[in-house]
């Protein structure tokens, strides 16, 4: 059912719309007469005063608990952003007062025998500067299977530490890995524990024989020698290994 004053504005425009096609008005554009525009305009007309009172309600409807989630996400953001300023706080606060401990180690050798004493002095850094987190040195000692066979602890004493350790008189392998941490840097990724490899010299190893000369390669100037003319030819002479070796020869015919 239309109001009284819907009702009222129909009438009305249907009056002008009648009024105007009877008095013969006219749209002229670009030489064509639109005779059905004024029908046109009225039908918009007519259609916005009807149907508006009874769409604006229904778009206040809606539109009032999209306010309601709007302010609901706009709360949520803003409480999402405080909590990552929070935790971006607290992570760079525990970055600087609890940095990763690093390890850094001087051998007097690089080289041993079996039954002799590898000597060592640690340096720990957290960062840029000495570490003051750790009490204890820890440095683990594997053959070359990877077993255990040393565990050793050391006192720390203004960020670094020293000691020994002995290789097995009857050590057989050639190599030991050295395995050096903290209780702190437990506390990190594994991987970035400290590692290092010591040889280990066994005298009575049967050493590989190589050949004073193995290959001789001819490099001849341009790719190709050509009969007849004068040309450069770069040779390399080289053992078993690829390294050159020093030769004398002749060229014959």
């Amino acid at each position: 059912m239309l109001l009284q004053q819907e009702q009222d504005y129909l009438l009305l425009l249907l009056h002008l719309i009648i009024t105007s096609r009877n008095s013969g008005f006219k749209f002229i554009i670009g030489g064509r007469d639109f005779k059905s525009l004024p029908l046109f305009f009225g039908a918009v007309l007519t259609g916005a005063f009807v149907f508006l009172p009874i769409a604006i309600p229904m778009i206040k409807t809606f539109f009032m608990p999209a306010k309601k989630l709007i302010l609901l996400l706009v709360v949520f953001l803003l409480a999402n952003t405080l909590s990552a300023q929070v935790l971006d706080t607290t992570l760079l606060r525990y970055r600087s007062n609890f940095q990763q401990e690093k390890i850094h180690i001087h051998f007097d050798k690089t080289v041993y025998n079996k039954g002799e004493t590898i000597w060592f002095k640690a340096y720990i850094m957290a960062g840029d500067s000495l570490s003051d987190y750790s009490r204890n040195f820890y440095l683990d000692v594997y053959n070359d299977s990877g077993i255990l066979i040393k565990h050793t602890v050391h006192p720390v004493f203004e960020s670094s530490a020293r000691g020994s350790i002995e290789v097995p008189q009857q050590y057989k392998g050639e190599v030991l890995h050295i395995k050096a941490y903290t209780r702190w840097m437990l506390n990190f990724d594994k991987d970035l524990l400290y590692f290092k490899d010591l040889q280990v010299a066994q005298t009575n190893a049967s050493a590989k024989k190589v050949s004073p000369f193995a290959s001789l390669k001819l490099f001849p100037e341009g790719g190709d020698l050509v009969a007849g003319l004068e040309s450069n030819v770069a040779f390399l002479a080289a053992d078993q290994s690829g390294k050159p070796v020093a030769i004398r020869g002749a060229i014959l015919n």
